[in-house]
């Protein structure tokens, strides 16, 4: 009870004394050092860069991104989508419009911007895009119509960032 209280002081007495910037980065750099180990030692094909192909670095470029990490990632369910007229970019275009707000969980939505100030570079949103593909991989194959694709991409609220993260950068398939 004593320790509880003692810290509960502890961390009302220290707010005042230390930089909220420097917690920041304190806090954060541990989920950045995370996803820089993931993709370091990943045993999987790597994503490459889209960066050498002049993109632009707005909107568009985002799109273009995620399409070119998902044909390289994943070419047979890009190439199925394609077979049934669903296109991948027109249905994760509002997610990179919105960063994900009002689609994950709150908390969720916080922890990929975490992400995203960590790497200081909105690709991560490109490449978390592409997770949530390979997550319902397995549903999109067994879809005939871009309607029931649409359909299963419409609730994402049960998914959590670093999983899907991992399994991107892994190589490995949900």
């Amino acid at each position: 009870m004593y320790l509880r209280y003692f810290i509960r002081l502890h961390s009302i007495a220290e707010a005042p004394f230390h930089d909220p910037a420097y917690k920041y980065y304190e806090h954060s750099s541990g989920n950045t050092h995370y996803v820089d180990d993931l993709s370091s030692t990943s045993e999987g094909p790597e994503l490459d860069s889209a960066d050498n192909k002049q993109i632009d670095h707005g909107i568009i470029g985002l799109a273009h991104q995620f399409e070119y990490f998902f044909k390289q990632r994943d070419p047979a369910l890009f190439r199925h989508l394609h077979e049934i007229n669903c296109k991948p970019v027109l249905m994760c275009f509002r997610w990179l419009v919105k960063g994900f707000s009002g689609v994950l969980h709150v908390s969720e939505v916080l922890r990929l911007w975490d992400f995203i100030v960590g790497h200081d570079s909105l690709e991560i949103l490109s490449v978390f895009s592409v997770g949530v593909f390979l997550v319902r991989r397995q549903f999109l194959l067994g879809c005939g119509a871009s309607i029931d694709a649409e359909a299963i991409l419409s609730d994402l609220s049960t998914l959590k960032v670093k999983p899907v993260l991992e399994l991107v950068f892994s190589g490995r398939f949900a």
